[in-house]
């Protein structure tokens, strides 16, 4: 309890040094006196309300983004996927860039850590977001539902179960339905996951499943039976 109530006030103190770093100058700031502000942050787990409305600053997120795309850092990067894990999905909605930085560290993968934070990110956004219908337009443009399925052939099962939730919300949209119905090997690497990773990827993998066959003129019928 003293150790997070230290972080806490400590949170307090340093985020300034997020927010008010100029939103278009954020890479002039040293590298060496931030970064290492992600690792206090990061401790604070999880995140309190408090420290979640101080750091869910326009300028503070959009720090953490380009620490992200900073891939000479890698640790840099981890810790900010899994800080911004815990940021509010409206905020998040306002940086410029979120949606394609997300794709590309699930894309490019780092770690299996940043990964889930990354994937679970990913799926709060398509969820949770007042503006879903574009978020979903544009992951499913920046081709995140072939990104998912190669994710799923051999990933461990905290990334499995991630990103079968993940193609689950993406399967809500038309485009992404459609890709997925376009791809035969869909169903086949879905269905091979069917109890085989835990129960709430089983349920996803049946709803997955459901959308894609659903109003099928037959054909994905037959691929079902196959791969049952």
């Amino acid at each position: 309890m003293k150790n997070r109530k230290l972080l806490s006030s400590i949170i307090s103190l340093l985020s300034p040094s997020y927010s008010k770093t100029p939103q278009f100058s954020i890479i002039d700031f040293s590298p060496l006196i931030h970064p290492p502000l992600l690792i206090v942050f990061q401790q604070m787990h999880p995140v309190s309300e408090q420290s979640r409305l101080i750091l869910g600053s326009l300028n503070s997120l959009s720090c953490m983004v380009w620490f992200l795309n900073d891939k000479n850092q890698v640790s840099t990067r981890q810790n900010a996927s899994l800080l911004i894990k815990e940021m509010h999905v409206e905020s998040l909605m306002k940086i410029e860039g979120i949606v394609e930085t997300l794709v590309n560290m699930v894309k490019v993968p780092i770690g299996s850590v940043s990964t889930k934070a990354c994937l679970s990110t990913i799926f709060h956004l398509v969820f949770s977001s007042k503006s879903k219908k574009v978020v979903f337009e544009r992951f499913v443009e920046l081709g995140l539902v072939s990104i998912l399925l190669e994710i799923i052939v051999d990933a461990e099962k905290g990334v499995c179960e991630k990103s079968l939730g993940v193609l689950d919300c993406l399967c809500d949209s038309k485009n992404g339905v459609g890709i997925a119905k376009s791809n035969a090997l869909t169903l086949l690497l879905v269905i091979k996951k069917l109890l085989r990773v835990s129960e709430l990827s089983s349920s996803f993998v049946v709803s997955i499943v459901y959308k894609i066959c659903c109003d099928n003129k037959g054909e994905e019928e037959g691929v079902l039976i196959e791969a049952i």
